[in-house]
């Protein structure tokens, strides 16, 4: 038993081991992306800029407010019985200091709001009720991340 126990200890220390770790980039909209926009469709780039400065071994490795271009890989519209809009892009890249390509790691999804607390008071019509738009402000900030070998 003790045997077993050991050996089980052995293997959980060196399968917790990493040898990379991931550093988070975080990334904002610098103008508004909605999905009431019309033109906005599954396949279409979508850009975002860093908001710090990013350093890796005490180098600078991502500078502020650089270009980040990703695609959106879903786009689902909103509808009747509360059903809200959702936006999903991935296949983010960026442009270092040195001028080379790096891929991010990661997702940004949104979704609208489903309006539940309307269908509290309006019991016999929730079907009537459109779901939300999605809004990707200034505001909002999403994390991707850069996958660091050294």
């Amino acid at each position: 038993m003790l045997k077993k126990i050991i050996i089980s200890f052995i293997l959980i220390a060196i399968a917790g081991r990493v040898y990379a770790k991931e550093v988070e980039i975080s990334v904002y909209s610098p103008v508004k992306i909605t999905t009431s926009n019309l033109d906005l469709k599954e396949g279409d780039r979508i850009e975002f800029e860093t908001v710090q400065d990013t350093y890796l071994n005490s180098k600078l490795y991502l500078k502020k407010d650089e270009k980040t271009l990703g695609v959106i890989t879903s786009l689902e519209d909103n509808g009747f019985c509360c059903k809200e809009a959702a936006i999903y892009a991935e296949n983010f890249r960026i442009k270092n200091v040195d001028g080379k390509t790096i891929k991010l790691n990661g997702i940004i999804y949104k979704k609208g709001r489903t309006h539940w607390m309307f269908t509290q008071f309006l019991p016999i019509i929730p079907e009537l009720i459109r779901g939300g738009e999605v809004q990707i402000t200034e505001k909002d900030r999403f994390n991707l991340y850069i996958e660091d070998n050294l």
